[in-house]
């Protein structure tokens, strides 16, 4: 999907799949509304219904698709003779399941590369909330504790000394699959991976309640709520500010439900309790939001006006870096400007911040050049290693460890370093891979290793 396509349909998120997901939770209220309401404003939710429906293939986003077939799918089951329609038909049953798994099928080979690398993103998030502490690695570190993990999976604790140990972790499985996310796509793993198990399981306890709490009461929100806790399961909606707030609406009316008496005012009070907080809350949120758009802008200016090699580009992003410091991009192109002018022990202590919410193996290449030019070549080629083992379908850390041995004149390492090269696949070899080769078989002519 070109990036003119993504505009036109996802508006605003500049992604089809948040507006998908918008889409879905829309529908699963205004569908229900419809059918269940006789009065003329009915009509109304009918006409968001079909142009949802309408818009919703277009998106090509499979975890909008299968959120409103279950939300959906829950409330006919619930509100119609469906069921009783089912058992007396078996043949119908056969049926419906065959279209299921065909439906199920045809998503998975739509992205099949995306589908196999969700499912190894959410074994990597599992096996991290089981590694992690009881807190978790903290709010916003998620890239950052996946790159770890992904580092722990590939290399089992330990690193092997020399390339001709590499054979072991190198051919392990998804080597290939693997790559550097810069966002989680599955809310409720994030959450355990950044509060930790205990939280996770309170909230999942949460999402419990309130759907009985729905469903138990016959309120049409809860059918919204389901589709947005299954598409939080594929996707990640809550990086944006209207899903946390219709998430906060959602949980605030599941909570009004708790009321054992509907007539009394403890509903209304609750009500207005909680939307003060809310309102206070965004309150916060805007003027921090005003904040940073102002900073963004100004981050953009400094792009368009220095090069990275130039000192004002790094004078500038200082300013930046107390309101910015969680956007991986930022802190990468400041450090690597530091590195650009010299400054190797401030670089190292941006790009070190970096590598708590990012797990681009980028960071630990310049920092391992950072220590290379500092002089200390031990930590220069452990950063090298750690870059490559972070994701090991990638060639350009191996060829700064083969420049590394050869600028020591570690002539043993570099010939194993070299001969591991020479038969390395990466993930997908294009141009800039083929160049890196090509720099690589350079590097005996111009050090001329003994």
């Amino acid at each position: 999907m070109s990036n003119e396509v993504r505009r036109l349909i996802g508006g605003s998120f500049n992604n089809p799949g948040p507006f998908a997901g918008l889409l879905t939770v829309s529908l699963s209220v205004f569908l229900p509304f419809y059918l269940k309401k006789s009065f003329f404003i009915s009509w109304i939710f009918l006409l968001f219904s079909i142009i949802c429906v309408f818009i919703l293939p277009f998106t090509i986003s499979r975890a909008a698709w299968v959120s409103a077939i279950i939300a959906m799918i829950i409330y006919f089951v619930r509100n119609t003779r469906l069921i009783g329609l089912l058992t007396s038909n078996p043949f119908l049953i056969v049926i419906l399941f065959l279209i299921g798994l065909m439906f199920s099928y045809f998503i998975y080979c739509l992205k099949k590369p995306s589908a196999d690398g969700r499912i190894y993103m959410n074994k990597i998030c599992i096996n991290k909330i089981v590694h992690s502490k009881v807190l978790g690695s903290g709010l916003g570190t998620y890239c950052g504790a996946y790159g770890d993990e992904q580092l722990r999976y590939f290399l089992s604790d330990s690193y092997p000394d020399f390339p001709t140990d590499w054979n072991a972790c190198y051919n392990k499985k998804n080597r290939l699959v693997a790559d550097a996310p810069n966002r989680s796509f599955n809310e409720i793993l994030r959450l355990g991976i950044e509060a930790g198990p205990i939280a996770m399981i309170l909230f999942i306890l949460i999402v419990i309640i309130s759907c009985v709490l729905f469903l138990k009461n016959n309120n049409l929100y809860g059918y919204s709520f389901i589709a947005l806790m299954v598409f939080c399961s594929f996707s990640y909606p809550l990086d944006y500010f209207i899903f946390r707030f219709i998430l906060s609406i959602l949980l605030a009316i599941a909570g009004t439900l708790a009321s054992t008496n509907k007539n009394n005012a403890y509903s209304i009070i609750s009500l207005s309790v909680i939307f003060i907080i809310l309102l206070s809350i965004c309150s916060f949120y805007i003027s921090t939001v005003i904040d940073r758009k102002n900073a963004y802008t100004k981050w953009l200016d400094i792009q368009a006006k220095h090069d990275e090699y130039d000192e004002l580009f790094a004078n500038d992003c200082s300013v930046l870096l107390p309101i910015i410091c969680d956007n991986q991009d930022f802190l990468y192109k400041y450090g690597l400007s530091l590195h650009n002018i010299g400054r190797y022990k401030d670089s190292n202590r941006v790009l070190y911040m970096g590598t708590k919410i990012s797990s681009d193996p980028m960071f630990w290449n310049i920092l391992g050049q950072n220590y290379k030019k500092i002089g200390n070549n031990d930590l220069a080629e452990k950063c090298y290693k750690h870059a490559f083992w972070m994701l090991p379908n990638r060639i350009y850390p191996l060829y700064l460890l083969a420049e590394l041995y050869l600028d020591i004149n570690d002539e043993t390492k570099y010939i194993d370093i070299k001969t591991f090269i020479d038969s390395f696949v990466p993930k997908k070899e294009n141009e800039l891979t083929l160049f890196i080769r090509q720099e690589i078989n350079k590097l005996e002519k111009t050090y001329r290793c003994p």
